[in-house]
C-alpha cells in the first residue's frame, strides 16, 4: 500500500538519529499519520483550512493508530510538522490542524506500507465505507477503469500553470470565502496529487454526514484539471444549476415550504403517528421532502437547535413572506431563474452607486456574503457588498438574516441538504433508473454524462427542480474538453502582457 509522504523526508534516518523515547513507536504509523495530512485536502477540497493547516479527526486517528498522539508529537519535535496554536481547539467539536513545515512541502515523495496490521485496519475502514455508502451504488459504480485522465496532459499543464502563478502575483486565483488569494504551490501540489489518484485507480466517495453531499474524485478535482477526464473514450459534458444557492432559496422564499414545516412540528410536539400525511395528496411531494430534510438536519445537528426555536423561526417566516414586497420577490425570483442575478446586481451597482469600476465577481461576493457570512458581519468594512444586495433586496435579506439568527450556519445547511437530496436522492436516482446503462456522475449542483446524453440531464433536472422548488431553473451546459487546458495557460499569458 503506497503513501504519499513530503519529497526528501527520510524517517529511518530521522529515527536513527533521534530515536522515539515512547514505546510501540512505528515507522508505518507515523508515515499514515502525515499521509493523512498530506492526502486529506486532495479528498476533500472544501474542507476548512486555517492558513493551510489540515484537521486531523483524532475520532478516525484512534480507530487506525492507537498511540497517534505521541507519534504526532514526535514529527512537531523533529521539525516535520506544526500544529495551529491560534485555533482553538474543543473535543468533539474542533479538530487540531496540522500542517507540514516549510522543507517539507514537496508531497512528491511515496511510501510503501508494510506493517501488516495496519494495513488491514485500513482495508477495514475502506470497506466500512463502502458499505456505508452502499446506498449510493448507482453513482459509486461509475468510478471504474473507464473513468480515464490524460495524466501526461495535466502534469505538463500543472507545472506550467505553477511557474506563472509562483513567479507572478497578479495571475494567482483569489478565494473570496478566505479574501486572500490562493497558494500557488497547494493548489499545485493538491491538484497533481488528485490527478495521480484518479490515474492509478484510487476513487474515493464519501457523504457528508451533516448536508449529504457526494464527495468524490470529481468533486474534489479543480474544474479545469476535469477538462482532461474521459469515460470509455468519450467526451463528458456537466449540466448544473446556474445560481444554484440564490435558486434554491426560492424554496425558502415560499409560504408553502414553512407551512408544511409547520405541520411536521405540530406532529412531533403533539406525538402524532410517525407515518400521519396530510390530506392533500396533490402537494404529497412537498411534505415528505420537507420531513426528509427535517429529519437530516436534526441528525446533522444533534439537537443543537431546541423544536421551540425552529417553530418560532416558522412563524416569523410565515409573518415575513407573507409581507414581502412583492415587486422585489418578482424582480428577485425572475433574475434568478433566468441565471442573471449577478449580472442584474453589477448593473445596479454600477447604476444606483456609481460604482463603475465592479466586477461581476463583486456582485457574486455580494451574494455570498448576504447568504453565508454572519448576520453581525454587516458592521464590518469590508461588507459594503453584503449591505449593497440588502439595500436592493430588503425583504430577501431579512428572511435569510431571520433563518441565520437561529443558528448561525442554518441557512447553508438547509440549502445544502435541499440541494444534495434533490440532485443526489430525486434527480441522478430517477437518471439511473430510467436510463440505467448511462454513465452519470454528480458534483454537488451539476450533473456529469458522455456527450450525446446531456439532453437526458437537462430535461429531467428541468422537472424535477420545476416541481420541487416551483419555478423552472436556468440550466448551464458545459463540455470537458482538453482544449481548455491550453486555452486557459494563454489566457495567463495574455494577462501577463497586458
Amino acid at each position: 500500500m503506497t503513501l504519499i509522504l513530503p519529497k526528501g523526508l527520510d524517517l529511518k534516518a530521522i529515527e536513527k538519529q533521534f530515536p522515539p523515547q515512547f514505546p510501540a513507536y512505528k515507522t508505518d504509523k507515523l508515515a499514515y499519520i502525515l499521509h493523512a495530512i498530506a492526502t486529506i485536502p486532495v479528498y476533500n477540497k472544501n474542507i476548512k483550512l486555517h492558513d493551510d493547516y489540515v484537521p486531523l479527526s483524532s475520532k478516525i486517528l484512534e480507530g487506525l493508530v492507537d498511540n497517534y498522539k505521541p507519534h504526532i508529537n514526535y514529527a512537531i519535535e523533529r521539525g516535520i510538522i506544526e500544529v495551529n496554536t491560534d485555533k482553538n481547539y474543543l473535543s468533539g467539536v474542533y479538530c487540531k490542524h496540522y500542517r507540514f513545515t516549510v522543507p517539507y512541502r514537496d508531497l512528491s515523495g511515496t511510501y510503501e506500507l508494510i506493517d501488516v496490521c495496519l494495513i488491514r485496519k485500513l482495508k477495514e475502514y475502506q470497506r466500512k465505507q463502502k458499505t456505508d455508502n452502499k446506498n449510493y451504488d448507482y453513482l459509486n459504480r461509475w468510478f471504474n477503469p473507464n473513468l480515464k485522465i490524460d495524466y501526461d496532459l495535466v502534469q505538463d499543464f500543472l507545472k506550467e500553470e505553477f511557474f506563472f502563478k509562483e513567479n507572478f502575483v497578479n495571475l494567482r486565483d483569489y478565494s473570496f470565502v478566505k479574501n486572500k488569494h490562493k497558494c500557488p504551490y497547494q493548489q499545485y501540489e493538491y491538484s497533481k496529487l488528485s490527478a495521480q489518484f484518479l490515474h492509478s485507480g484510487q476513487f474515493r466517495f464519501k457523504v457528508d454526514g451533516l448536508v449529504y453531499r457526494y464527495h468524490t474524485s470529481l468533486t474534489n478535482m479543480r474544474g479545469i484539471i476535469r477538462n482532461a477526464l474521459t469515460y470509455d473514450g468519450k467526451q463528458l459534458v456537466a449540466v448544473d444549476i446556474s445560481n444554484s444557492q440564490p435558486y434554491l432559496s426560492l424554496l425558502l422564499l415560499d409560504v408553502h415550504f414553512w407551512e408544511r414545516f409547520y405541520q411536521i412540528l405540530a406532529e412531533k410536539q403533539k406525538k402524532c403517528k410517525k407515518n400521519s400525511e396530510p390530506h392533500d395528496y396533490s402537494r404529497l411531494f412537498l411534505y415528505k421532502f420537507i420531513k426528509e430534510i427535517d429529519r437530516r438536519i436534526n441528525k446533522g445537528l444533534k439537537n443543537d437547535i431546541s423544536i421551540t426555536s425552529i417553530i418560532m423561526l416558522v412563524e416569523s417566516m410565515l409573518k415575513l413572506i407573507n409581507t414581502m414586497d412583492e415587486e422585489e420577490f418578482t424582480i428577485y425570483r425572475d433574475k434568478v431563474c433566468k441565471g442573471k442575478l449577478y449580472d442584474y446586481l453589477l448593473l445596479r451597482f454600477q447604476e444606483h452607486y456609481k460604482l463603475y469600476t465592479i466586477t461581476r465577481d463583486d456582485a457574486k461576493v455580494a451574494v455570498l456574503q448576504a447568504f453565508f457570512s454572519d448576520n453581525r458581519f454587516l458592521a464590518h468594512p469590508k461588507a459594503k457588498p453584503k449591505l449593497m444586495f440588502k439595500q436592493e433586496f430588503e425583504d430577501v435579506y431579512q428572511v435569510l438574516a431571520a433563518i441565520k439568527r437561529v443558528y448561525k450556519e442554518l441557512l447553508p445547511i438547509l440549502l445544502q441538504n435541499i440541494e444534495s437530496y434533490l440532485v443526489i436522492e430525486i434527480i441522478a436516482k430517477r437518471i439511473s433508473k430510467e436510463h440505467p446503462k448511462m454513465p452519470l456522475f454528480t458534483i454537488h449542483d451539476s450533473l456529469v454524462t458522455t456527450v450525446g446524453n446531456e439532453h437526458i440531464l437537462q430535461r429531467i433536472m428541468t422537472e424535477e427542480l420545476t416541481r420541487y422548488v416551483g419555478h423552472a431553473p436556468h440550466l448551464k451546459t458545459e463540455y470537458w474538453e482538453p482544449e481548455k487546458l491550453g486555452q486557459h495557460l494563454d489566457k495567463l499569458k495574455g494577462k501577463l502582457s497586458a
